[in-house]
């Protein structure tokens, strides 16, 4: 940190100080630490706190922050459901899922800006689904709550407590 920063942060104490003395240096670091791109020109509206607006007018895609992460030598998601059974999907597969999803919800008529509720449990599709999504909301700022929208997407069934729980009359 002190190389890059000019600031020493030997241990957690410091490095928590430093975030509360120069809030604005702080986060600016952690924006270019995580190579989110062109950091905008102002970090935070006021020190004010709460009530301040951290990098107004920054956009960030959420589709790229994760295709960034893809590595081919290892699994994109590793689930186990309940009942002990292990999936796994390989980046190739993730992307190709999410590329479908995408397409079936613009073959429904999901627009750029549209919004798509999902009622999803702790599944892969969950994970396929949120970037699929992203594709027509490519920021986080925009995807942001709305659960009425163009679409909604969820299983027909889920299992909790080794007990199955149809889903298909929601």
């Amino acid at each position: 940190m002190g190389d890059r920063f000019g600031v020493e942060t030997t241990d957690y104490q410091s490095l928590w100080q430093w975030s509360t003395d120069e809030p604005a240096a702080f986060w600016a670091a952690l924006w270019d630490y995580f190579e989110f791109g062109d950091r905008p020109g102002t970090v935070l509206e006021s020190e004010s706190m709460p009530g301040t607006r951290w990098f107004p007018g920054a956009r960030l895609n959420y589709v790229d922050r994760v295709i960034r992460s893809a590595r081919p030598d290892r699994p994109a998601i590793v689930h186990v459901s309940e009942d002990g059974t292990t999936v796994e999907l390989s980046w190739d597969e993730l992307l190709g899922r999410t590329a479908a999803f995408a397409d079936t919800l613009r073959s429904h008529g999901v627009s750029i800006g549209g919004r798509v509720a999902g009622y999803l449990p702790n599944i892969p599709e969950a994970v396929i689904a949120l970037p699929g999504d992203g594709e027509y909301r490519r920021d986080l700022e925009r995807m942001r709550a709305g659960l009425l929208g163009q679409g909604c997407a969820g299983p027909t069934g889920t299992a909790r407590a080794g007990r199955p729980h149809d889903r298909r009359g929601l």
